[in-house]
């Protein structure tokens, strides 16, 4: 029998701060272990910016948790082992291999059992942080200064780009499942790492150099090039439908000719929308 209401809140607490504890212990346990085999030791050296062809740290995920799916994902989701260090280029080859999200520090990536998985496609996921989160089996973690440097050998996106933001309930699911049909178009539907682009963009109040430059990377990365593909993106944010996307303030200074679209729906069709009528 499923749990609901407060039962299934107190079995998200519990279970949640079980892992946390479990995660503690691991952490505490592997540092240990890691600098007794110098693993910690290359860790450190892999970082540093003349190292950049062994940057690239593999980790085998052991276990993943989210206190609910509504959770922005971080390397804390995940209880990992070190698996070996690998260039960059790696994950430039290996187009299965999905931007997962950005730290102050690192970009971390997230990579399927096999080839061919293409995480953003709506057949694993109708979005894109949950099918990484349930199909990624190996993290790999690079410093920033390695992730603007690939960005740079990726390059801009040829195609058009679209930006959709949208209101719970409205069809955007649908419609980024519309345009992902056409294969002619890789629709991303809620990529964590435009989030932390925007969310950084509303803390620092405004433009920057840094934020541009981690915007434009965003991009180039989330836009890697596809054969014959015309790239687009579809990103979720909550906002009221008569306000500019989001998205907007954080992207367009870095590709003005980009599309921002909205999609919302009135508060009455979300609540019958997520509750049935009697």
């Amino acid at each position: 029998m499923a749990l609901t209401g407060n039962w299934l809140l107190i079995r998200r607490i519990v279970t949640t701060a079980l892992y946390k504890l479990l995660r503690l212990v691991f952490i505490t346990v592997q540092s240990i272990f890691w600098q007794l085999n110098g693993t910690a030791r290359k860790v450190r050296e892999a970082r540093l910016p003349h190292n950049y062809e062994r940057s690239a740290q593999v980790l085998d995920v052991l276990l993943v948790h989210q206190f609910c799916g509504a959770q922005l994902t971080t390397i804390d989701s995940f209880i990992c082992t070190h698996n070996r260090f690998e260039h960059p280029q790696y994950i430039i080859d290996n187009d299965n291999v999905t931007l997962m999200t950005i730290s102050d520090h690192d970009a971390v990536f997230g990579e399927p059992a096999r080839r061919g998985m293409h995480l953003w496609r709506s057949e694993y996921s109708s979005f894109l942080r949950s099918a990484q989160l349930q199909f990624c089996r190996r993290l790999i973690v690079v410093p920033l200064s390695t992730f603007h440097r690939t960005a740079e050998l990726i390059g801009d996106p040829a195609g058009q780009l679209i930006f959709l933001s949208h209101t719970s309930r409205c069809g955007s699911t649908l419609l980024t499942q519309m345009m992902e049909s056409t294969r002619r178009c890789v629709a991303l539907s809620e990529p964590h790492s435009t989030v932390v682009v925007v969310t950084k963009h509303r803390k620092s109040g405004g433009d920057s150099p840094e934020l541009r430059q981690l915007a434009r990377d965003v991009m180039r990365w989330e836009c890697r090039p596809y054969t014959s593909l015309e790239v687009c993106i579809g990103t979720g944010f909550q906002c009221h439908p008569t306000h500019p996307a989001p998205s907007r303030p954080a992207f367009i200074p870095i590709r003005p000719r980009t599309s921002f679209f909205s999609s919302a729906t009135i508060p009455a069709s979300v609540v019958f929308g997520c509750c049935p009528i009697q």
